[in-house]
């Protein structure tokens, strides 16, 4: 072990399954991390974990909340599998110029037509607000765990919230000087103004980070599993890291900040007396909410879990390392404020281990893919009882509720949306709809749970999962991936086709980007475009692009938007542009602007299906005027997944809110303020383990000082509650609200 490393046994036993060998049963532990800053991976093999249980640490914080609980936790096997995103790019399925026969080219002689349509609704324009009644119910008050803390760190030192820390100040210089290296904050302590004028209770960095160790820990200890491979053999152990998903829930309850921006109880919000003309906005104003409401015993509360995860490249310039970061939250908060950065309503809670396989190359795509599912089944084991039987937990003031975690929604692009969903590539995650299939104008029956693990069976009674490569090529046949044990399975309530949300980035902005924009710039031409983008007036508040478009490379969803503002009026009048494809066009970006509304009603939602039906109706033109290219020349087809998920907008809203909140905008901000600068801390050797033992520092400080805050806002009762700090728990950085 390096120097530096401590790792400590965990202090219980991972559920065991009854009918394994007693090998297995011992071999089943996890340890948590306590402050590593290096960690040699050789000194884990200790552990082990293959699908059949999961490690559970308890606090003694929990014991009320344990002590409410009526039922024995779940000792059920579990084991599900799968992993790794092959290259995904528009042309591994656009190269083959399949002809669809049935497709209509000429263009109807009467189209649907659009209306100006209405701004979204807006709070102030609700005449009625019904309310589930009897749904979050108070069981019973206690004390809140900001004030165990409190008590605790006066209990150490007499009225001194930051110990053991001198004061506030001193509390503050350590906030910003752990975000540096060690050996910058030795030379900034070895200062002779530092020591002549801060009388700092600390005289090194290892001295700091020692003293923040002492600081009260999160309820979010990092478990380090051993993962016992199901399929394929890898060039070394494979290592999980993740935190307790219902522990992560716990976090987010107990902070006073969110306590003004949580809801408990579904809703129904009418625009008129008739209960005709309806709103969605939050989770809780959908259709699924209200369900799931009902079917929970009387007094419940409903905590809707939402999951993101997007690979990320950690090195820059240089180097091939990457990680699988899985994040957590709740949609108790409400949108606008989940969202914010600086609110910190997101928690990472695992690293998906990313393995280099032994294997023959084609089936390493299929052994990631059961990797992913084998440690998210790890990861979320603990959803399993707090779904079906629920969990005892308290709020920022100590109000006790029934809790059930339920995934309601899973933030991904199109690679993992099939991944998660184990639908075959090019194919829709959320319909039964194929890859001939994905043009139609009119949705595909949805991708039920049901319909998923009938198909499982159907393939694995006609093939061995084992036999990887048969496995996969038998599962292609009836649309499914190499996926035989998906980890939702034995989820309670677990929606395939409302789990996977709509997704303005990846989606629509990027079916926009490669599909219509590719379109238009082959129909006005290049050359043409450029100039006509760049002769507009410069105007405030509107990116000018000086030198047009061609010459970009890197593209962001900001550029996206700057040009969708003004693209039509660009090209109107073009050679090339007739009034055919003006139309559909208009069609497609008011169903882009409508999609986006943060507030949708029964009126908008009539608006953007006649925006869609627009553009289908009309969009053959492309084919006819040449424009639908693929790398062989003119494709006579409309086969693109992104393009079939457009039906996926109206049948989400409706039940699950609106889509701006489920957007992949979100784990691309978690990448910037979590994963990036926790990578940055280490020394690239182990680093996961490193980037854990960083954020346990970053956690900790961030929660003093928010007990900090609630404290003084405590003591002058008559002050608002401070604004959030832009100190994110996981990074370290200072972030802007967006």
């Amino acid at each position: 072990m390096l120097e530096g490393a401590e790792i400590n046994p965990a202090f219980e036993q991972a559920p065991v399954d009854p009918e394994a060998s007693g090998d297995d049963q011992n071999n089943s532990h996890t340890w948590t991390i306590n402050e590593p800053d290096t960690l040699a991976l050789m000194d884990l093999d200790k552990t082990s974990v293959d699908g059949t249980g999961s490690s559970a640490t308890s606090n003694s914080s929990d014991s009320e909340e344990e002590n409410l609980e009526s039922y024995t936790e779940l000792d059920d096997e579990f084991d599900t599998g799968a992993m790794s995103l092959g290259p995904y790019e528009e042309s591994d399925y656009e190269s083959e110029p399949d002809f669809d026969e049935n497709f209509d080219f000429s263009v109807p002689e009467e189209v649907v037509t659009l209306e100006d349509h209405p701004p979204p609704p807006d709070d102030e324009d609700l005449d009625d607000i019904e309310t589930f009644e009897g749904a979050g119910k108070v069981i019973k008050k206690g004390s809140s765990h900001f004030e165990e803390i409190l008590r605790g760190q006066q209990e150490k030192s007499t009225g001194n919230t930051y110990f053991p820390f001198r004061d506030e100040d001193e509390f503050r210089l350590v906030h910003w000087l752990n975000e540096l290296p060690m050996s910058k904050i030795d030379s900034f302590l070895g200062l002779r103004i530092s020591q002549r004028n801060c009388n700092l209770s600390f005289g090194s960095a290892s001295n700091m980070r020692d003293r923040i160790q002492q600081l009260p820990e999160t309820r979010m200890p990092w478990k380090f599993t051993r993962v016992k491979l199901r399929s394929g053999t890898t060039s070394s152990p494979v290592y999980l890291c993740y935190r307790d998903p219902v522990a992560a829930v716990r976090s987010l309850l107990d902070r006073p900040l969110l306590k003004e921006h949580l809801e408990f109880q579904p809703t129904r919000h009418w625009k008129d007396r008739e209960a005709l003309n309806r709103r969605y906005s939050e989770i809780f104003s959908g259709d699924w909410a209200w369900e799931i409401q009902g079917s929970l015993p009387p007094g419940a509360t409903l905590i809707p879990i939402l999951l993101g995860s997007d690979k990320a490249h950690l090195t820059e310039y240089s180097g091939d390392k990457s990680a699988w970061p899985l994040y957590l939250s709740i949609g108790n908060i409400r949108a606008r404020i989940c969202n914010k950065p600086s609110m910190k309503c997101w928690v990472l809670i695992a690293y998906i281990p990313i393995p280099t396989f032994k294997d023959p190359k084609p089936q390493h795509t299929a052994l990631q893919h059961r990797l992913f599912h084998q440690c998210l089944a790890i990861v979320l084991h603990s959803l399993q009882n707090a779904g079906t039987k629920g969990k005892y937990l308290r709020d920022s003031v100590g109000d006790y509720r029934h809790c059930f975690l339920r995934v309601a929604a899973y933030l991904a692009d199109y690679p993992e949306q099939i991944l998660i969903n184990a639908a075959a590539y090019s194919n829709s995650p959320v319909t039964t709809a194929g890859y001939h299939d994905l043009g139609r104008s009119n949705p595909f029956p949805r991708r039920t749970k049901e319909w998923i693990l009938g198909r499982i069976a159907q393939v694995c009674d006609e093939v061995d999962p084992d036999d990887v490569e048969a496995y996969q090529a038998a599962a292609k046949l009836v649309g499914l991936n190499a996926v035989d044990r998906p980890f939702w399975s034995e989820l309670p309530g677990y929606r395939p086709d409302l789990v996977i949300c709509p997704d303005n980035l990846h989606g629509l902005f990027r079916f926009w980007r490669d599909h219509i924009l590719q379109w238009v710039q082959y129909l006005v031409k290049g050359p043409e475009l450029d100039r006509r983008v760049a002769a507009l007036q410069p105007i405030v508040g509107i990116r000018h692009f000086s030198n047009g478009i061609n010459h970009l490379s890197q593209w962001t969803g900001r550029e996206d938007r700057e040009l969708q503002r003004v693209l039509l009026a660009v090209i109107d009048g073009a050679s090339g542009i007739n009034a055919t494809v003006m139309q559909c066009l208009r069609g497609f970006h008011d169903f882009l602007y409508l999609a986006q509304y943060r507030s949708h009603s029964t009126s908008t939602l009539k608006y953007l299906d006649q925006a869609l039906t627009l553009f289908h109706s009309l969009k053959g033109t492309f084919i006819t005027n040449g424009a639908r290219r693929g790398k062989k020349g003119t494709l006579k087809h409309f086969c693109i997944p992104k393009l079939s998920n457009l039906h996926m907008w109206h049948y989400h809203i409706s039940r699950m809110g609106e889509s701006t909140q489920f957007s992949t905008e979100i784990t691309e901000t978690c990448h910037q303020i979590m994963i990036k600068p926790a990578y940055k801390a280490t020394n690239r050797r182990n680093f996961f383990v490193q980037m854990c033992a960083f954020m346990n520092r970053i956690d900790s400080l961030a929660l003093i000082d928010e007990v900090g805050k609630w404290c003084k806002q405590r003591e002058d009762p008559g002050s608002m509650l401070p604004q959030p700090s832009n100190f994110h728990p996981s990074s370290g950085k200072r972030q802007n609200c967006v």
